[in-house]
């Protein structure tokens, strides 16, 4: 299996590789952002019925029910105009 651009881990060698590892380890991604994806907190009342729904929903699927939440809406909003 290739990586990027054909290359394969096999290919950089055990230096490069030790030298990319050690790298990767000081790397901060909790500082990473993408322009556009800064994130808000906002509160939500749901009934019990419809948490009840969501949490069976994330267990099913092994996520949070946060992960139910937001895929939802983002389906919602790429299939109807809600500006």
């Amino acid at each position: 299996m290739g990586g990027v651009s054909g290359w394969k881990v096999k290919d950089l060698g055990w230096e490069v590789l030790f030298r990319l590892l050690y790298l990767l380890a000081d790397l901060d991604a909790s500082c990473a952002r993408q322009p556009g994806e800064e994130a808000r907190r906002i509160n939500v009342i749901f009934s019990i019925w419809l948490l009840a729904s969501l949490d069976q929903e994330a267990r099913r699927l092994g996520v949070t029910r946060q992960s139910i939440i937001k895929q939802y809406i983002i389906e919602v909003q790429g299939t109807t105009d809600l500006t």
